[in-house]
């Protein structure tokens, strides 16, 4: 468990601020989501194929206004990277968000991504940005065991109340994250796999937990070569 934030840059966070997809870090597939239009209807990857959909395929859910999507507690619709993806290289990860609305539940404004797809099993992986009765907000990375249950990974706490940026730096070979917040010093997690049992939720998706609201100005997944 973290707490607090420490001084050292992610190594990628300059290069995550571009705004155009071709701006790989990798070389790899990169879904980008600025928030300026609705992200359900752009391609900006060039597969021919809308980079986003809602989990339900129908129209973007929630409020688009100032490069920011508000979701708020009755959508429970998640946003998702489209077409399905393994996730089976090292892939990266920037969400900028924060949770406007004190959750009742476990978890506020949410970033999830399913990754290191195999024949037999998969690792999700999720952070959550939860505001406190205190007006801050404590961003958590949170794993599943393999009886499905929650597993809190690191916590970073005393976050205030504005959009924070979120990265994940995840390495599918060893499933070993790296997750950081703004400025502060990564920490890294080794997760292990869960049995697939029938799991096709190829995606990185973000949503509002179902009785909070949130707020999301960027998104940017690259899956790399």
């Amino acid at each position: 468990m973290t707490s607090g934030a420490g001084d050292a840059a992610h190594p990628d966070a300059s290069a995550d601020a571009q705004p155009d997809a071709a701006a790989t870090l990798c070389g790899g597939k990169v879904w980008l989501a600025d928030f300026s239009v609705d992200p359900t209807t752009i391609d900006l990857n060039g597969d021919s194929t809308l980079d986003f959909a809602m989990r339900d395929n129908g129209a973007l859910g929630g409020t688009l206004a100032g490069d920011v999507w508000t979701q708020d507690a009755t959508s429970i619709r998640p946003l998702d990277t489209e077409p399905k993806q393994d996730f089976a290289t090292r892939t990266l990860v920037h969400v900028r968000m924060r949770n406007t609305s004190l959750p009742t539940a476990v978890h506020g404004a949410v970033a999830w991504i399913n990754f290191g797809f195999t024949a037999t099993s998969f690792a999700p992986v999720f952070v959550d940005a939860e505001l406190q009765p205190n007006g801050t907000q404590t961003g958590t990375l949170w794993g599943k065991s393999s009886t499905g249950a929650e597993t809190e990974l690191a916590e970073f706490t005393f976050l205030d109340a504005g959009m924070h940026d979120y990265y994940l730096d995840i390495d599918p070979t060893t499933y070993t994250v790296q997750f950081q917040i703004d400025q502060a010093v990564p920490v890294s997690r080794t997760r292990a796999p869960l049995p697939l049992n029938g799991n096709d939720d190829r995606w990185a998706s973000i949503d509002a937990w179902s009785d909070t609201d949130a707020e999301y100005g960027y998104l940017r997944v690259e899956a790399c070569p």
